[in-house]
């Protein structure tokens, strides 16, 4: 029987990422994927995520598999304006938006190729690293806690036109009285549209900003419960989002779909013989764009701590960013001051 000095469950980025750190250290590495089906949809990268793929030795391959140029963002956040950022001043170029299920069976094929063994079922091991994701399936599974900071949920749809006349490859982010909106032009010429809520709420009836004023409660009208039925009416409601759908005659194709959106992180992120990486240690709201990003960051300093026996700075790694998104996330929402509605009043 192969003896394996670490265990991984989980296949996603911050997975695969570890797996390649730890076999091209030496080390006796398998890899148990514990959703060999699950649904993956297109997200951004951004441009600094270079630097990580070279690191892992994927950065040629990445290049070649096609995945759309981001070249920066779009968003009316704070007023009903449009303002552009572009990537041209960054130093690392611009950013992509992923096909992730090729973006994810890259990084797989170079783990295999390091060396990792891909296997049906979770062999013992010296050392468990927990990329289960949201799940923290194995941290959980210790005792370890999940601490969760917020309510958010993302309900989201792919939508397809004929035109071919979208050529927008910036990605675009709206806000409204019930949450915010979030569009990107994927690499198959499709266009992902997500609704960010909190799970509580519901579609509003009026996306008319309410004024602040001191003391007195904001009032909101709902239509829909908040979920897949709201999603419509709510998308109705914005403007630069539906209208990018609109100009290109994109229509819906498929369900409405949700995912857990909500920023959580463990109360620690190892154990004596276990380490968690990506969303299974953070999760971070996807205001931050910071997801793929601190999967690949999280899984080589995991690799790292392993190899090194550097659990203190890996701790400190972790904290580190959790404390910069928090500070972070609270200073984009504060830039919102059009609605008094119960999501935005949560941010404050």
């Amino acid at each position: 029987m192969t003896q394996y000095d670490v265990a991984i469950a989980g296949a996603g980025p911050a997975g695969s990422a570890t797996a390649i750190a730890l076999a091209r250290g030496g080390a006796r590495v398998a890899v148990w994927d514990p959703r060999p089906s699950r649904v993956v949809v297109g997200e951004s990268l951004v441009p600094s995520a270079r630097t990580l793929l070279a690191e892992l030795g994927v950065w040629e391959r990445f290049l070649a598999d096609g995945h759309a140029p981001c070249y920066g963002n779009l968003s009316a956040w704070g007023s009903s304006e449009l303002a552009e950022q572009d990537f041209i001043r960054s130093p690392y170029g611009h950013g992509w938006h992923l096909d992730r299920g090729r973006f994810d069976g890259t990084l797989r094929e170079a783990a295999r190729e390091a060396g990792a063994a891909f296997v049906e079922e979770l062999p013992s091991a010296r050392w468990a690293v927990d990329a289960t994701g949201r799940a923290s399936a194995v941290a959980r599974g210790r005792g370890v806690k999940r601490i969760v900071c917020d309510r958010l949920v993302a309900f989201f749809a792919t939508c397809r036109s004929e035109s071919g006349t979208d050529e927008e490859s910036r990605t675009l982010v709206e806000s409204a009285a019930e949450g915010w909106w979030h569009t990107a032009r994927l690499p198959e010429g499709t266009r992902v549209v997500t609704w960010f809520t909190d799970g509580d709420l519901g579609a509003p009836a009026s996306s008319r900003p309410v004024r602040r004023l001191p003391g007195g409660p904001g009032e909101t009208r709902r239509q829909d419960a908040a979920g897949p039925a709201g999603w419509k009416p709510a998308l109705r409601l914005t403007t630069h989002v539906s209208r990018a759908l609109s100009e290109h005659g994109y229509v819906q194709c498929g369900d409405v779909r949700s995912a857990d959106a909500r920023s959580a992180r463990l109360e620690r992120f190892h154990g004596e013989d276990w380490i968690a990486v990506g969303d299974a240690a953070l999760s971070f709201d996807p205001i931050s764009s910071q997801g793929i990003l601190s999967a690949l960051y999280s899984g080589v300093k995991a690799a790292n701590a392993i190899l090194s026996g550097g659990l203190e700075a890996y701790d400190s790694a972790m904290t580190s960013l959790w404390d910069a998104f928090s500070v972070n996330q609270k200073a984009v929402y504060a830039v919102e001051t059009r609605w008094r509605t119960p999501f935005w009043q949560r941010r404050l």
